[in-house]
């Protein structure tokens, strides 16, 4: 099991679970095997993602004290102040389920490419304490060095 939090900016649009079973659904409209399931882990609703009888992942939007103290320790572990997450209140988060026989690897790729595609989002993956690489990363590292 694995998890990305996506950490919504300043200019990131607004959220919500409504929104992102939108936009999942979107990206898989020709996937007959998709499905969403509304659900509830330690009193959040979030979203089960399935395909067919796999369980891959469950979505969530969050926002509050929570997500900020998550950012400054985030931001604190990249130490890349150029990226002004310290203060980030909301954010996107995905666990994805054990998948041994890398069955959906290509549905969770298109989830990740769908979270560094939102505007002013950063998508961090705590278990290598690092950023998705995504296009603008250069960019980011580059300001930070010059920091």
């Amino acid at each position: 099991m694995f998890s990305i939090y996506t950490l919504l900016g300043d200019k990131s649009p607004v959220v919500s679970n409504e929104r992102l079973e939108a936009e999942l659904r979107k990206i898989f409209k020709a996937d007959k095997e998709f499905s969403v399931q509304h659900q509830s882990v330690l009193e959040r609703p979030v979203l089960g993602l399935r395909w067919a009888d796999w369980y891959l992942a469950t979505v969530s939007y969050e926002e509050g004290q929570r997500v900020s103290d998550d950012s400054e320790v985030i931001s604190e572990t990249l130490n890349l102040p150029s990226l002004k997450i310290d203060r980030v209140t909301r954010r996107i988060g995905v666990v994805c389920y054990d998948n041994e026989e890398h069955h959906c690897t290509n549905e969770i790729m298109h989830i990740i490419d769908y979270l560094c595609s939102i505007e002013g989002a950063v998508v961090f993956d705590p278990l290598k304490n690092s950023l998705w690489p995504h296009p603008r990363m250069d960019k980011l590292q580059s300001n930070s060095a010059r920091s």
